[in-house]
């Protein structure tokens, strides 16, 4: 049954030409990775391919592009490509048109020139090309089944480049093999890609040990406002953006270290409250196992995953706060 619906979307790209591959603002490894897998598969079989992202890719995964291939939008505008007038959008990671940014403005009208592959749990009735394995540990784990269900595999050499990101993007999404989506078929993968080349300790390294000194200071700056809730089953940073500014360093600078807060045994929850604007509040929030914090963002628009997600509130933050801290509530079991 997968590998037919695997075969349906390689021959629904094979049967196109021209392609623009992309994927959410605020380019992860994941996203970047399955850019990459795709762009080979594509171009192996003959295709007109360009990768543009909205956003720069974040300087501690440009190794993962060691090529520059992949192109970025700059001041609200298209880079300077030579795109054919009517080009398929290629998305993955990502099944959010609003998430696309600029790129918004290559899509038709119906968005018949759209799509989607992707590993978030979305269902789009308004896309007639949208394909989503909620099971998947990442899309890059997509992306390889589909690169094996063309066959290239056994007939080309995967270029180590493109087998280190598929790499590392199933090892950020798959929370390093600890998450619940981490299957028997994630670890097949991953051992295939370490027979082919990649070295796990090096794109560990690459992934783990690049940050800027500056996260040091943005990481006692949360944890100024560490906050935990009474029965210790919520604990949450707040942050503002002017912090971070004067540190300078951004907010993907701080990635990953939510999840210290739910490393004690009681927490359950963990989020992180972000003052962007005045009236704006990026939430990102991260739960135990058993817990679904999925109705508490999708109030707000959000989504991603049901123990990782997130949303942005147009609200002031103390308004934020308190609203969002009593969705929560609700989520966690009696």
């Amino acid at each position: 049954m997968k590998s037919d619906a695997y075969k349906t979307v390689l021959d629904l790209l094979l049967s196109q030409d021209d392609f623009v591959i992309t994927t959410h603002r605020g380019p992860d490894a994941d996203g970047v990775g399955a850019c990459l897998a795709l762009a080979w598969l594509l171009q192996s079989n003959g295709k007109q391919v360009h990768m543009i992202t909205n956003e720069p890719i974040p300087a501690r995964l440009k190794f993962l592009d060691a090529g520059h291939q992949i192109h970025h939008c700059q001041h609200n505008s298209l880079p300077d490509l030579d795109l054919p007038r009517k080009v398929n959008i290629l998305c993955v990671d990502n099944s959010d048109p609003e998430r696309l940014g600029v790129l918004q403005q290559l899509l038709q009208s119906d968005l018949s020139n759209l799509i989607v592959i992707d590993h978030h749990d979305v269902q789009r009735e308004d896309y007639q090309h949208h394909f989503t394995w909620p099971a998947a540990s990442s899309t890059c784990e997509i992306a390889y089944e589909i690169l094996a269900a063309s066959g290239l595999l056994d007939t080309q050499a995967l270029p180590i480049g493109v087998a280190n990101a598929i790499y590392a993007g199933i090892v950020i999404d798959s929370g390093h093999f600890r998450f619940s989506k981490t299957s028997p078929r994630t670890h097949e993968i991953a051992a295939h890609l370490l027979q082919l080349g990649v070295r796990s300790a090096d794109v560990a390294e690459s992934l783990l040990a690049r940050w800027p000194v500056g996260r040091l200071q943005g990481r006692r700056k949360l944890y100024e406002q560490l906050h935990v809730s009474q029965d210790e089953r919520i604990a949450w940073f707040i942050i503002d953006k002017r912090d971070l500014d004067e540190l300078n360093i951004s907010f993907d600078d701080l990635d990953g270290i939510i999840n210290e807060l739910i490393e004690p045994e009681q927490v359950q929850i963990g989020i992180i409250f972000s003052r962007r604007e005045a009236n704006q509040t990026r939430v990102s929030a991260r739960s135990k196992q058993v817990v679904n914090l999925l109705p508490a963002v999708e109030a707000y628009g959000g989504g991603g995953h049901k123990n990782a997600c997130g949303a942005t509130i147009p609200k002031d933050l103390s308004t934020s706060v308190r609203e969002f801290l009593q969705r929560v509530e609700s989520c966690l079991p009696a």
